[in-house]
């Protein structure tokens, strides 16, 4: 958060801002955090929560609530990356393409794509919507 704060483009402050209650949360599974801990408790072997669910339910909790956003998250970033590097390269119009096909695909696949195809990514690549 000390970081986001220094940064000066507006749009990438907010980009940022939008991206950081998620990386708070999946970064409590490194830091401990009380929701971490629930999942670690209810997926431990040892666990007597084990017993409340199937190991279907478990699977696909695990999926659905930390291994989907922590791909998610982990594509994003390298595909804004990718943007934010492309738009270095204005003439460029390889690394733009590639870019743009990739915020379609998340965009169409996840919500939050979308907010930051529109919070960043359309003015940074100079994107005109039809």
């Amino acid at each position: 958060m000390g970081v986001i704060n220094k940064i000066a483009d507006a749009n990438q402050k907010q980009m940022l801002m939008r991206l950081y209650p998620e990386y708070q949360r999946l970064c409590g599974f490194a830091r401990g955090s009380p929701q971490a801990w629930m999942f670690k408790i209810a997926f431990w072997e040892r666990s007597p929560l084990r017993q409340w669910n199937s190991e279907f339910q478990r699977r696909d909790l695990f999926e659905k609530e930390v291994a989907d956003p922590a791909l998610l998250h982990s594509v994003m970033s390298v595909v804004q990356g990718a943007c934010e590097v492309a738009a270095l390269y204005p003439s460029d119009i390889e690394p733009k393409r590639a870019v743009i096909e990739a915020w379609n695909v998340l965009s169409e696949m996840n919500l939050l794509g979308r907010i930051i195809w529109e919070i960043r990514v359309r003015s940074v690549l100079g994107v005109v919507q039809p």
